[in-house]
């Protein structure tokens, strides 16, 4: 039971006690109405989860137009007093033209539905009504964010989870900013500060299948989105090594400073997986931050497996994210950033630990002897600015930690600083310093963080200091309890049967004639096809085994079925697809597509790639945990049917 007060409160204006029973009956009338509402709202959605279990009777969708649906639904708020009979209606319209992303045959988007655990931890969030910037605001919260930082360090198989540090964040994109951000404090550290300089001149490296999260961050950052460099993708749409490797030798003679490389765990339309063990040394030779984008793709860390088999070097990669909101089902939103070899990078990005020398540190790195060097930092000199445990005096004098070459390690309190550092700095440095004190000081948010009052272990759990919010939702404590209910064996059973059911989808798709595999057998959860209506077929030079585009003299990529028939093994017979027939291909998808949203039976999205000179195509995101084989047949058979006259 929850602690009660021991002692009757007293009035503001007597020495009277208080009555509870009539001083607080305003909010006793909230309970009940809390209750009311339950007792009103439950059925409506247990009947909307009941009806999702029949997909020939209950579309993902009833489809209407916007002006349509505006004059359907009461948009209407009242000046005088509402209604509970209103508040009622409004949420059977709400769940009645929504999309229904519980619904077996939604696979228009990277998350489908959302884990009961999670839902019912969303209205708890609701009620607790708190965020987690304070230890003092959000006790529970915080400890739950911290302990699931590392143990989720320990399941990515890190050597040394004690020096990972991370945060939630309300989206894939925000981790993105974050990690990026974090990259520029460390390669550029006087930019919280004062600013981009002319000789910056900074560049960005991601895959050229990355998300667009990475273009808004750049412009975020003010260097602007077409200093990013994009690396080109193989035919299975993966950065590889010598590509990025060539792409950084080539801006460093230009006199570009490279700032951050982020590669892809699952891109968002091939669900790609970069080989990350094989960019490692590519980075660590160009001293170059490395952040692997597992926003999409990143939940297979679940599964023993995938994990060995998609996510190797993630553990030497500087920077990590993934959306339990995704592979796991959490309610949206529900994000994590994990920060792998330096745990005072993080508030580097977030105005806690800026940085005022001019020379770009680097992430750290192992010599010969497997020994970390220092991040650019000279070992013994103190930090010039703020870290989680570190604060500039009010005269910009060094505090209480060094860098030792490892990190930050404690000064001791009764030694002059120069028994444990190297000479002092310069006027011009100490000046510099002050300067950046004040602005530290300021930027510290003190009516917040009260550094003096939280003695301890409390200060570290002020988490507002490693995020970019301050008013934050406790998203971990979704993952926790989902945790707590299905455990890690229930988390992997959900990853590998999305897995594979797209692989099924994929060997359905590869003998079928109606249809053409995009790439090779999908690494992860996303199925990329063509549909080939009636008219086209015989141009396609199609037989019964099935299709395949080409790379054979037209420009066009190699099907994994392709290769395999190349190779005398496969399944099918059929022909390649012609680039003549792929210019038609593309349209004939909008229109299906657009045919299948009016329908409302089924919902799957398209998507072009320019750069390996594909037009639209369907992509299939195979993740929902109540998709049967039927329901895969269901989609093909769906798509040929409204393709019938095309």
């Amino acid at each position: 039971m929850p602690p009660r007060c021991s002692s009757p409160v007293a009035s503001a204006h007597s020495g009277d006690v208080v009555q509870t029973s009539v001083s607080r009956k305003e909010h006793v009338a909230e309970v009940e109405e809390l209750d009311t509402l339950f007792q009103a709202v439950c059925p409506m959605i247990r009947e909307y989860e009941m009806q999702n279990t029949k997909p020939d009777e209950i579309k993902v969708v009833e489809y209407k137009s916007p002006s349509d649906l505006a004059s359907t639904i009461d948009l209407s708020v009242p000046d005088g007093e509402g209604s509970l009979d209103a508040f009622l209606n409004g949420c059977r319209d709400t769940l009645a033209y929504s999309v229904r992303t519980s619904h077996p045959r939604f696979m228009n988007q990277l998350y489908a539905g959302s884990n009961p655990t999670g839902q019912v931890t969303e209205l708890l969030t609701s009620v607790l009504n708190s965020t987690v910037h304070t230890y003092a605001a959000g006790p529970v919260f915080s400890v739950v964010e911290r302990s699931l930082i590392a143990r989720v360090a320990e399941m990515i198989g890190h050597p040394n989870p004690s020096i990972c540090d991370g945060v939630f964040a309300p989206g894939g994109s925000h981790a993105n900013l974050t990690a990026v951000m974090t990259a520029r404090s460390v390669a550029f550290p006087h930019v919280a500060n004062e600013g981009w300089k002319p000789e910056d001149k900074p560049v960005l490296f991601a895959s050229a299948h990355s998300h667009y999260s990475i273009r808004q961050a750049a412009s975020i950052m003010g260097m602007g989105a077409a200093n990013i460099v994009q690396v080109p993708v193989d035919s299975e749409g993966r950065m590889r090594g010598p590509a990025l490797d060539a792409a950084l030798d080539a801006a460093v003679r230009a006199g570009r400073r490279p700032l951050a490389v982020v590669a892809v765990a699952g891109t968002t339309v091939l669900g790609a997986y970069d080989p990350v063990d094989e960019l490692v040394p590519v980075c660590r030779r160009h001293g170059v931050w490395l952040h692997v984008d597992g926003a999409w793709g990143g939940g297979v860390l679940f599964s023993d497996e995938l994990r060995d088999q998609l996510l190797r070097g993630v553990t030497e990669a500087d920077s990590f994210c993934f959306n339990p909101h995704k592979l796991l089902g959490m309610p949206l939103q529900c994000s994590m950033l994990m920060m792998m070899r330096d745990p005072d990078a993080l508030t580097g990005a977030t105005g806690f630990a800026a940085h005022s020398s001019t020379q770009g540190s680097k992430p750290t790195a192992t010599n010969g002897e497997g020994v970390e060097e220092s991040k650019g930092v000279r070992p013994g000199k103190p930090r010039r600015g703020l870290s989680s445990g570190c604060l500039l005096n009010g005269d910009g004098a060094a505090g209480s930690f060094v860098v030792d070459g490892g990190g930050v390690s404690p000064v001791d309190a009764g030694a002059p600083v120069s028994e444990t550092a190297e000479p002092a700095w310069s006027l011009e440095e100490q000046e510099a310093n002050a300067s950046q004190g004040q602005a530290a000081k300021s930027a510290e948010a003190e009516y917040l963080f009260h550094e003096e009052e939280e003695a301890g272990e409390e200060a570290d759990l002020d988490l507002g200091r490693r995020s970019l919010q301050c008013g934050r939702k406790p998203d971990a404590l979704k993952l926790w309890l989902a945790w707590k209910r299905h455990g890690t064996a229930g988390f992997a059973r959900r990853v590998d049967r999305a897995r594979a059911l797209a692989l099924r989808l994929a060997d359905k798709v590869a003998v079928d004639p109606r249809f053409a595999l995009v790439t090779g057998r999908p690494a992860g959860f996303c199925v990329c096809f063509y549909y080939i209506p009636p008219s086209l077929r015989a141009a396609a030079s199609l037989q019964s085994g099935g299709a395949a585009v080409s790379d054979r003299g037209d420009g066009g990529q190699m099907t994994w079925e392709a290769q395999q028939r190349a190779a005398g093994k496969g399944p099918g017979t059929g022909g390649p697809v012609s680039r003549a027939v792929l210019a038609r291909l593309g349209p004939v998808t909008a229109r299906i597509y657009a045919r299948l949203r009016r329908a409302g039976t089924a919902m799957i999205n398209f998507s072009p790639l320019p750069d390996m000179g594909l037009p639209n195509f369907f992509r299939a995101v195979i993740m929902q945990p109540q998709l049967l084989a039927a329901d895969l047949d269901f989609i093909l058979n769906e798509i040929d049917r409204l393709g019938q006259d095309l």
